[in-house]
């Protein structure tokens, strides 16, 4: 037989609070082994709701090293393809900055940069520039 616990108002809080914040962390957008990594971008993942733009990646290998250019496309508005690109790139050690439509993201060998854009079909993309951190 399941006998009811009485819980007090404070304790109702807290564990509505602990609840919320643990199902917070179960969805949380973050790169794991499934989720596959853009070409030419180091530790970049191309998150579920986002898909490459073929024709628009350009990977060059110059002196300094790997400098990459590519767009993704998203259903996403800037803000929430901001977000969830700056929870993920947190977790892989990258510092991110957000100014009106760009965020730029630094680790220890590459600056990042994304920035929203439409196209001509009013569609949403998110272009991406890395390059290497210069010494």
């Amino acid at each position: 037989m399941i006998y009811p616990v009485k819980l007090s108002h404070t304790r109702k809080i807290i564990l509505s609070l602990a609840l919320f914040t643990y199902f917070i962390s179960l969805t949380s957008v973050t790169a794991d082994e499934e989720t596959p990594f853009i070409d030419g971008f180091s530790d970049v993942p191309l998150l579920p709701g986002f898909s490459l733009v073929a024709d628009r990646t350009m990977i060059y290998d110059a002196p300094s090293g790997t400098i990459a250019i590519a767009a993704i496309a998203s259903d996403l508005t800037p803000f929430e393809g901001f977000k969830r690109y700056r929870q993920s790139l947190l977790s892989l050690g990258w510092e991110c900055r957000q100014e009106k439509n760009k965020m730029r993201c630094k680790n220890a060998s590459s600056i990042l940069e994304i920035t929203a854009e439409k196209n001509k079909k009013l569609q949403q993309y998110f272009s991406l520039k890395s390059v290497p951190l210069k010494e």
